[in-house]
């Protein structure tokens, strides 16, 4: 039984966490909610050191599609990151208000007229195919981080997601403020370059 796999070692996890988290001098996280919810469940403070990604390979697109709106979603390959919700977004919202639209997502396990079922997308193609889109759909339940909100909005492919108050706020409303990087998102770059 899936279900009951999953709750035993969360279980087992939690536990283990309440144990060892105390003793650890330094704890990092990866976003300020990450780090609400350390100090929440486990009476432990952290220093928020986010995760970035590559601007050398993830920069704004050139061109973009021009045959109605295409959504994109990289994540939603179970029900926690909102597969459900996903499918159930798309097709009976959106799809209806935009004929034409076209929803690409990895491992949804569906496939349509208007959805496209991408089993594996390479790391080198994934810069690319966030460039085929004209939005990023993002559905998921909970987000401690949220890493293809980062490459989306690098790509400069806008994202859409469910406001829940978890990471993907913190770095939604943080990129429309703007950072350090020049480009409103947490990034690093390759090192040895500036």
């Amino acid at each position: 039984m899936p279900g009951l796999k999953n709750k035993a070692i969360n279980f087992v996890l939690g536990w283990l966490y309440a144990k060892l988290l105390p003793k650890i001098k330094y704890v990092t996280a990866v976003s300020e909610y990450a780090a609400r919810q350390l100090a929440k469940m486990y009476h432990v403070s952290s220093r928020v050191i986010y995760n970035g990604i590559d601007l050398e390979v993830f920069r704004p697109c050139r061109e973009r599609p021009q045959d109605g709106p295409v959504f994109f979603n990289v994540t939603a390959y179970n029900n926690l990151k909102g597969r459900d919700l996903l499918i159930k977004y798309f097709t009976r919202y959106i799809a209806r208000q935009y004929p034409g639209s076209r929803l690409i997502a990895h491992g949804i396990g569906i496939s349509s007229n208007n959805i496209v079922n991408l089993e594996s997308i390479p790391d080198s193609e994934l810069p690319r195919t966030y460039c085929q889109a004209t939005m990023y759909l993002l559905t998921s339940r909970w987000e401690s981080f949220g890493l293809p909100i980062l490459e989306s909005l690098a790509t400069g492919t806008p994202v859409i997601a469910l406001d829940r108050d978890d990471a993907r706020r913190e770095l939604i409303l943080r990129s429309a403020r703007g950072s350090s990087s020049g480009t409103g998102v947490p990034c690093s770059r390759p090192s040895g370059r500036s």
